[in-house]
């Protein structure tokens, strides 16, 4: 039953990602937190794992259609895998509740600027910008300032970094929308097999707090095959939420995604606060007697009387 619920979080979270344009880490990290009731550490992993199989589907329909740039992927690529591996080694030393509190911060933003769009796309329409074949980044360090957060990200939170990299591509290079997509999916599969490597390896024996209050020794094959079962519906997802863009009253389901985000954001930020100790009995009468009792057998002791 477990398996089947795995390929049912892919395949919704493939589908929105199609649909709406988001990651589909925002939705696969907070499900198997909250409803797998998986560690942090784990469906981070879980999640890295399958975005390299929904950001390769992306990237190779973009480098069909020409959209990826060479002069950014060449540059992008580098910098977001080590910034990614730096990532994963921050995120993999955070605790687990504090790292799940961060995600909930994350999908509070991500919830923010899916609101920016709706309204947007509401109050004002734009012409859609023509993708280009040849672009030059517009100084040395434009590249690097949208890899480094996109990498990092995606090595803490086990996210794409495509909600960072996407508008900062798009607004600070001056790249159009979908040339911004297309490269940022590039990078994504490129940086997400490297922070897979090392975030499989770190989390390997890793101990953490269970849900139940013990203490749980996670492994790298269960996060492999977690992510391997949701790979299949992301996959399928993805190709769903592209066709259904086109019919789909988009807008609705994007609000209801946004209170999706913050609901799952409550959830995790609840779900990492730290547990009440259980108050302290009160001291009863005879306890209080019997402390007495040393406290005056051990100072007769002391003055060498007998009691």
């Amino acid at each position: 039953m477990e398996i089947i619920g795995y390929i049912i979080t892919g395949l919704v979270s493939g589908t929105l990602g199609g649909l709406i344009g988001i990651g589909g880490g925002a939705i696969v990290v907070p499900a198997l937190t909250l409803l797998f009731h998986k560690s942090p550490h784990l469906a981070i992993a879980a999640s890295l794992v399958q975005m390299i199989f929904v950001a390769s589907s992306s990237a190779y329909g973009h480098w069909k259609n020409g959209y990826i740039l060479k002069s950014v992927v060449v540059r992008l690529v580098p910098l977001a895998s080590a910034f990614a591996i730096i990532g994963v080694f921050v995120g993999s030393r955070i605790n687990g509740a504090l790292l799940g509190q961060i995600f909930a911060v994350f999908l509070v933003y991500a919830a923010i600027d899916s609101g920016y769009k709706l309204v947007s796309s509401i109050i004002r329409k734009k012409s859609a910008e023509e993708p280009v074949t040849e672009f030059t980044p517009p100084n040395e360090w434009a590249v690097p300032a949208v890899a480094a957060p996109m990498g990092f990200s995606c090595g803490v939170l086990g996210i794409g970094g495509g909600s960072i990299a996407v508008p900062m591509l798009h607004k600070f290079l001056r790249l159009p929308l979908k040339n911004a997509i297309a490269n940022s999916s590039a990078a994504i599969f490129f940086s997400s097999i490297i922070a897979m490597v090392v975030k499989l390896r770190l989390i390997n024996g890793m101990v953490v707090e269970g849900t139940d209050g013990t203490m749980v020794t996670l492994s790298w094959h269960t996060a492999l095959v977690v992510g391997l079962l949701l790979a299949p519906g992301s996959f399928v997802g993805g190709r769903i939420g592209a066709h259904l863009a086109k019919k789909a009253p988009t807008k609705v389901i994007q609000a209801i995604f946004i209170a999706v985000l913050l609901y799952s954001s409550y959830g995790m930020w609840k779900k990492a606060a730290p547990r009440e100790s259980p108050a302290a009995a009160p001291v009863g009468v005879e306890a209080v007697e019997t402390i007495a009792s040393t406290d005056a057998a051990l100072e007769i002791r002391g003055t060498g009387a007998t009691p």
